[in-house]
């Protein structure tokens, strides 16, 4: 039996990302409209199941520090790679792992969530192994 992560890295290892299904170049149009609606600070940005970190990118863009994580490895290769190439690594850091698999210290202080879960928020939380 192939385990879920597993599944996860062949579809990024086999297929380019214009070929995924749910790939995007663009930011999803939803965070664009909440962040231009709403009187979002800028601050930390948590991209749950980021992929390949257009997203992430996006927000790190927009002055965010980011954290993407996603359980696909090679999504978070390709995330570091684009963010570098766009000159925000240092903004805009990713992590592979099953996020059902880690405890993190809960906040109240979500500003939005999206489509595709992305958590804005004013304090940097940390994560409680």
């Amino acid at each position: 039996m192939i385990e879920e992560d597993e599944e996860w890295e062949d579809i990024y290892r086999k297929y380019p990302l214009e070929e995924i299904p749910w790939h995007s170049d663009e930011p999803d149009k939803n965070l664009i409209e909440v962040l231009r609606k709403k009187n979002i600070k800028i601050g930390y940005a948590l991209d749950v199941c980021s992929g390949a970190g257009t997203n992430s990118v996006f927000l790190a863009e927009k002055g965010f520090d980011v954290t993407g994580i996603d359980i696909s490895e090679t999504a978070m290769i390709i995330g570091r790679q684009r963010a570098e190439k766009a000159g925000i690594s240092e903004k805009c850091k990713f992590f592979s792992g099953d996020i059902f698999k880690r405890n993190y210290q809960k906040t109240n202080s979500i500003s939005s969530l999206t489509e595709d879960v992305i958590i804005i928020y004013q304090k940097k939380i940390s994560q409680n192994s």
